[in-house]
C-alpha cells in the first residue's frame, strides 16, 4: 500500500467512483459533530431545512424541490420513470451512460419494467437530432446526462434550448446534472442554465447531487427541481423521512460552505490539466471532460492496464459494464494520487 492523503495513512489510492478527494469541509464536518445528539430522533419528515436551504442557495421556492429517497440521484431516476410512465409508453435515452447502466441493472433483477428506445453517439455526445427524431406519441420521457458520464462531454445552454424547442410540451426532458458544479466552473455560461430554462420549458427536470463536489457521497443527498405540477405527482410517492438527519444537515452546511467548494473547484481543474498533459506526453487519446473524471482509450490492452493498475493498488475504472471495452475511466484525486496514477501509467506505456 501506498502512503497517501492528509494524515500520510496507509491507503489504497481510489480513482475509479468519480468522488471528491478532497471531503467535505469543516463547516460540514463541525455541523456532523454537532449532530451526533441528534440522531436517536426521526428526521425531518418532508426535508424543509434543506429544501428551505436549497431554496434560498438558487433564490427559488422551497416548493420546488424534490429530495432524494435514501439512494441519491438513483432513486429520482427511478422515481420519475416510474411516476411518468406506464408499460405501453417509450423512455428515450443515450446509449452507454449512467442512466442506460443504471435502468439495465434494474431490469436485469426484475425492479423496473420500462421500454427503453437507446439512442446511439455521435463521437462520445448525445446525438439530440436523433433523440428527438425518435419521439412518437408513446414517448413520455427523455433522459440526458449533462454533463455526460462515463464521457465528460457536455451539451451546451444554445444547442439544449434548440432540442428543448422540438420537443412536444407533453414528454418530460430530464436533464441530470450530477457534475453541475465542475462544470459551471469550467463552462462558465456557456454550460446550460436548466433551472433557467424551466420557466419557458415546464416540462424540464433538473437533476443534482451533493455526491460530487460537495463530497458527501457517503450521505446519498440528491434533488430534483422541477414545475409544481410535476412536482406534485413525484411528491405522490416520495417516501417521507428518507433523507437522514445527518445527510440533511451536512447538505445545509455544504451550501454555505463556498469557500471549500471553490478550493474543490480549483484543484479538480488544476488536477485535470495535469492529467490530460501527461496523456499528451504519452500520446494517449481522451476525451476533453468538465467533470472530476476523463475518459482515455486504451485499446486492446484497456483490459491489461486495468489489471497492472490495481496489482499497484490503484484503483480506477474498467468501462466494461457501459460496453466500452477498450476505454478506462479515471477520476480526479489528490496531486499525490494523480502523480501516482500518471508514474504508473508511465511505467506501463513503456513496455
Amino acid at each position: 500500500m501506498k502512503k497517501m492523503g492528509m494524515y500520510n495513512e496507509l491507503i489504497m489510492i481510489y480513482l475509479d467512483k468519480n468522488e471528491n478527494p478532497h471531503g467535505p469541509g469543516q463547516m460540514v464536518q463541525k455541523a456532523l459533530y454537532d449532530s451526533i445528539t441528534q440522531v436517536s430522533r426521526y428526521p425531518d419528515m418532508e426535508g424543509v431545512s434543506l429544501k428551505k436551504a436549497l431554496a434560498e442557495h438558487y433564490d427559488l421556492t422551497p416548493e420546488q424541490f424534490t429530495l432524494s429517497n435514501g439512494s441519491g440521484s438513483v432513486s429520482l431516476l427511478i422515481l420519475i420513470a416510474e411516476q411518468f410512465t406506464s408499460e405501453n409508453d417509450k423512455i428515450i435515452l443515450s446509449e452507454n451512460g449512467f442512466i442506460h447502466f443504471i435502468f439495465n441493472k434494474f431490469k436485469k433483477i426484475g425492479t423496473f419494467q420500462r421500454q427503453c428506445v437507446i439512442i446511439p453517439r455521435i463521437n462520445n455526445h448525445h446525438d439530440l437530432s436523433e433523440i428527438a427524431n425518435a419521439v412518437t406519441k408513446n414517448t413520455k420521457l427523455i433522459f440526458i446526462e449533462n454533463p455526460d458520464n462515463p464521457s465528460g462531454t457536455w451539451i451546451s445552454h444554445k444547442d439544449l434550448e434548440k432540442f428543448l424547442a422540438a420537443i412536444p410540451n407533453n414528454v418530460i426532458v430530464v436533464s441530470d446534472e450530477a457534475y453541475y458544479e465542475y462544470a459551471r466552473y469550467a463552462l462558465h455560461d456557456e454550460f446550460p442554465d436548466t433551472i433557467a430554462l424551466q420557466k419557458k420549458y415546464t416540462n424540464l427536470i433538473t437533476l443534482r447531487t451533493f455526491s460530487k463536489a460537495y463530497g458527501l457521497a457517503g450521505l446519498r443527498v440528491a434533488y430534483a427541481i422541477s414545475s409544481s405540477e410535476i412536482r406534485d405527482i413525484l411528491n405522490k410517492k416520495w417516501i417521507r423521512r428518507s433523507v437522514t438527519s445527518p445527510a440533511l444537515i451536512a447538505a445545509c452546511a455544504a451550501l454555505k460552505d463556498k469557500k471549500h467548494l471553490e478550493y474543490v473547484l480549483e484543484n479538480n481543474a488544476f488536477g485535470m490539466t495535469y492529467i490530460e498533459n501527461s496523456f499528451e506526453k504519452m500520446n494517449i487519446d481522451y476525451i476533453p471532460s468538465v467533470t472530476n473524471f476523463i475518459t482515455f482509450n486504451a485499446g486492446k490492452n484497456a483490459k491489461i492496464v486495468y489489471e497492472k493498475l490495481v496489482e499497484k493498488e490503484i484503483y480506477i475504472n474498467s468501462l466494461d459494464f457501459y460496453n466500452l471495452p477498450s476505454k478506462l475511466r479515471v477520476t480526479v484525486g489528490l496531486d499525490e494520487e494523480n502523480r501516482m496514477f500518471i508514474k504508473n501509467l508511465m511505467n506501463l506505456h513503456k513496455i
